[in-house]
């Protein structure tokens, strides 16, 4: 049968027993009683008041005291209220506006995400209609686009940065188009 094993904390001079599911390893090298005396911080920081409802809230044993410190909200949900936009307030962006001179000089081939000649099939049909505009009219049929979606079809299908490689084509002489070039079964 196991002996009743007690020390004494070299913090706070209280005397504590060995409990039953530490094994003699781990309370040879004991030398406190609590988290609390051997982490003097941890006593220090213990607890704060949440800055968005005010209620106090404990250190979780489980959190460095480095994240601790840092911590301001008792809980995600306060955490994420704060964040969120509320009455009264104003955004931090309001009323400021890029000037027509910085616009352009962040788009186009000006822009950081410029790709040039390797941009993707979607990316460059959104450059296509805004350069060309939204096509109204189909160069083969002179169906008009009223009530109708209009494409921008590529003409030799290598899909360069050309406005003068594009055709304004209804679905249907989009599909023709595709067809006579071999591009659609």
């Amino acid at each position: 049968m196991k002996k009743n094993r007690y020390k004494v904390c070299l913090k706070c001079g209280k005397e504590f027993y060995q409990p039953y599911n530490v094994g003699i390893t781990a309370w040879n090298k004991r030398r406190y009683c609590s988290r609390e005396c051997f982490n003097p911080l941890r006593s220090v920081y213990r607890h704060k008041k949440c800055i968005d409802c005010g209620k106090e809230f404990f250190c979780q044993l489980y959190i460095g005291i480095g994240a601790w410190k840092k911590r301001k909200y008792c809980s995600e949900k306060c955490g994420n209220l704060s964040r969120e936009f509320k009455k009264g307030h104003r955004a931090w962006n309001k009323e400021k506006h890029h000037s027509l001179n910085t616009i352009k000089k962040m788009s186009g081939s000006n822009s950081v995400h410029w790709k040039g000649e390797d941009v993707g099939y979607m990316a460059l049909h959104e450059w296509v209609r805004k350069e060309l505009g939204q096509p109204d009219t189909c160069e083969h049929c002179r169906i008009k686009g009223v009530g109708r979606k209009m494409h921008w079809a590529n003409k030799d299908h290598k899909y360069k940065r050309n406005t003068k490689d594009w055709l304004r084509l209804c679905p249907k002489c989009h599909k023709k188009h595709d067809i006579r070039n071999e591009l659609r079964i």
